[in-house]
């Protein structure tokens, strides 16, 4: 009898670390969800911010590039530093490759849907090729898909959070109850 009480502790134990952590997951998975959309929010002010400078200075990519890189944070500055330089060093590239390589390699830690870089790319291909009147209407209109995206996001928020809370909760009794 008395070694089966420090085994039902150990057991109790072990079920609520399995319950907590599986409940931590997904609390971490609606952290996730909150984070995608501070990202795409970011990325908005990015084109805004590129916006306002061609529109207000009328400067080259480049140096509108080199303007506002110090006011980003990691991992975007990263992204507008990588095409200032290749700006500068272009030798025959076209802009539309330097920023979708950017994209894939810079921004490739936010993890972006196929759906957000596939707007992205087409914004730096717009940027590439028009002059400025029009690459001012393609960033505002890449700005406005991007706040509409962004609002999608976050109208299923809610319900996706509440779905990794339950299901890591879920998941956390069926562990325990597989394992009595």
């Amino acid at each position: 009898m008395r070694e089966e009480v420090p085994s039902l502790f150990l057991k109790g134990a072990g079920f609520l670390c399995i319950i907590y952590g599986t409940t931590a997951l997904g609390y971490l998975y609606g952290r996730n969800l909150e984070c995608y959309i501070n990202h795409l929010h970011a990325l908005k002010q990015i084109i805004l911010m590129i916006a306002g400078e061609m529109e207000y200075t009328g400067y080259p990519l480049g140096e509108i590039f080199e303007r506002i890189a110090p006011q980003l944070e990691a991992p975007y500055r990263n992204w507008i530093l990588y095409l200032q330089r290749e700006i500068e060093k272009r030798v025959d590239e076209e802009f539309y490759v330097l920023w979708r390589r950017g994209i894939e390699d810079a921004l490739s830690i936010l993890h972006l849907k196929e759906k957000h870089k596939r707007q992205l790319m087409e914004l730096g291909m717009l940027l590439g090729t028009s002059n400025s009147e029009n690459a001012l209407s393609a960033i505002r209109l890449s700005a406005d898909r991007l706040d509409y995206e962004i609002e999608i996001e976050r109208e299923q928020l809610t319900a996706k959070k509440r779905v990794g809370y339950c299901m890591g909760i879920f998941g956390g009794l069926f562990l325990v109850i597989l394992f009595i």
